[in-house]
């Protein structure tokens, strides 16, 4: 004599799984692969890796009340991190920056000499991309230090640019001529404040000396 089969139990089913932070799943699955005790194994989303390879496999199991079945936990990816920013041309980093992963802002500063070409938007934010690295720094532009005006002694007839950087070389106007280091070129610099650009010294004129007849003198 023997016991009849037992039947009328199935394995739960925990549903094919969804995308979740950090991890992307098949879309598609085998009959019985979504099952009590069968196992997923899930991808690194987009701006999101693997450093050691070890994504684990999620298994559906019993909750805890052990009256259904779920997915268990994922681990093994984490946001992919851009490393602290370097300022390009232009530009500084703040002082404190509280995060460099995936999908984390910074917002950059104008450097001396550089101001926001929209003042009223500001600078915009950069911000840690899918690859891993920083999205293009912009809105700063240079500053102007205006047309410059001639000093005493100097005639400017060429101004190729007025922007932070730009330089001039003047000419001795009429009564004056070059000394012995030559006429400088002057140039857009940051001023001592640091708030904003003006022009550098003009050098390298000096006022002619007038050479005086001599006279014997009459006894």
């Amino acid at each position: 004599e023997s016991w009849s089969a037992q039947s009328g139990c199935q394995r739960q089913d925990c549903k094919a799984p969804k995308d979740s932070l950090g991890y992307t799943v098949p879309t598609s699955y085998a009959d019985g692969a979504t099952l009590f005790e069968q196992s997923v194994t899930p991808s690194c989303a987009t701006g999101w890796e693997s450093p050691e390879n070890n994504i684990q496999a999620i298994t559906c199991v019993a909750t805890a009340d052990k009256k259904s079945v779920e997915w268990s936990p994922r681990s093994g990816c984490q946001r992919k991190d851009c490393k602290t920013p370097k300022a390009t041309t232009g530009y500084k980093m703040p002082s404190v920056i509280t995060g460099t992963l995936y999908e984390a802002k910074v917002k950059p500063l104008c450097a001396p000499g550089y101001e926001p070409s929209n003042p009223t938007a500001g600078v915009p934010d950069i911000t840690c991309q899918a690859d891993g690295t920083w999205s293009t720094q912009a809105g700063c532009t240079k500053q102007s230090c205006g047309a410059p005006t001639a000093a005493t002694g100097y005639v400017i007839s060429s101004v190729p640019s007025t922007l932070f950087e730009a330089s001039v070389t003047p000419t001795c106007a009429s009564g004056f001529e070059e000394t012995e280091a030559g006429i400088e070129a002057f140039t857009c610099v940051v001023n001592a404040a640091k708030t904003g650009v003006e022009w550098s010294a003009q050098n390298g004129c000096k006022r002619k000396e007038i050479g005086r007849a001599s006279c014997r003198e009459r006894v």
